[in-house]
C-alpha cells in the first residue's frame, strides 16, 4: 500500500480540490499520511495561474526532500542550486551520491545510511550551512 501526503496552497478552492484528491486516493487504497516522514509521495496542490502561488509551491517543494528506500542512487546535480532545501532524509538503500548532487543547498546536517558506498566529487559543494555529517556506513569511499 502506498502512503501519500498532501500540501494544499492557495485559495479555499484549492483546499476543496485537495480534499477531493485525498478522497480518491483513499478510495483507491492509498494510505493518507498526517506527516511526510515515510511517505511514498507528497502531492502539492496549488494554483498555476497566480505567480505568488507558483512561487510558494516551488519554495515548499524545495525545502524538504525525503528520498525513499526504493532509490539506490542520487544522480548528478539532482538538487543542484536548490537554495531553500533545508531538510534531506536519505532512504536506507541509497548506495551512491553523484557529483554536485546537493550543490549549494541550505541544509545544516545530513545522515548517510549504512548502505552508502560512494560519494562523488563536489556532491556537497557550496553547502555553506552544512555543519554535521553522520556516516552510518563503514565502507564509504569519496571519489575525487
Amino acid at each position: 500500500m502506498y502512503k501519500i501526503g498532501m500540501i494544499s496552497l492557495g485559495c479555499p478552492k484549492n483546499q476543496v480540490d485537495a480534499e477531493r484528491m485525498l478522497a480518491q486516493f483513499d478510495k483507491n487504497g492509498f494510505e493518507i499520511a498526517d506527516c511526510y516522514d515515510g511517505v511514498d509521495a507528497v502531492v502539492i496542490n496549488t494554483c498555476g495561474f497566480i505567480d505568488a502561488a507558483k512561487q510558494e509551491a516551488i519554495e515548499n517543494i524545495l525545502e524538504t526532500v525525503f528520498i525513499p528506500d526504493s532509490i539506490l542512487k542520487i544522480g548528478r546535480s539532482a538538487f543542484d542550486t536548490c537554495n531553500a532545501l533545508s531538510t534531506v532524509s536519505i532512504g536506507k538503500n541509497v548506495m551512491e551520491i553523484a557529483g554536485s548532487a546537493f550543490n549549494n543547498c541550505a541544509f545544516k546536517e545530513i545522515v548517510f545510511p549504512k548502505s552508502l558506498m560512494l560519494v562523488k566529487s563536489l556532491a556537497f559543494s557550496g553547502c555553506k550551512n552544512l555543519k554535521s555529517i553522520t556516516i552510518k556506513s563503514k565502507k564509504v569511499t569519496y571519489q575525487h
